[in-house]
């Protein structure tokens, strides 16, 4: 039986995370570009999460029997899923990494398809 849980998630860990990659020179500035314009530096990790979810990206998360599970939904469609036993582990870094790729990846899809239409 699937039980609803709240992960631990440090928001300065997840915010610094997310900061690191926006400064990460290597990073797509696209992808950079697309972000800083919509985030707010005052709540970074708010700010984040709702630009994931314009992009249609969230989480959900389960406690099954002793296993946590975090589902990556995209369009409703698990993506990705980050599974651990202690219900107490921080995964601010680990979910911080995985979102930021999977919105990434969604900022570059919208990208190619417009530009496919033009």
């Amino acid at each position: 039986m699937n039980n609803p849980f709240i992960p631990k998630i440090n928001k300065i860990n997840f915010e610094n995370k997310v900061l690191r990659f926006q400064n990460n020179e290597g990073c797509n500035t696209m992808v950079v570009n697309t972000i800083h314009a919509k985030i707010n530096t005052q709540n970074v990790y708010q700010s984040f999460l709702s630009i994931c979810e314009e992009y249609h990206i969230n989480y959900e998360a389960f406690l099954i029997e002793n296993i946590c599970k975090i589902c990556i939904m995209i369009n409703d469609y698990e993506s990705y899923t980050l599974t651990y036993e202690d219900k107490n582990k921080d995964v601010s870094i680990e979910l911080a990494s995985v979102l930021y790729q999977q919105l990434s990846i969604q900022i570059r899809n919208i990208d190619f398809v417009n530009k496919a239409r033009k």
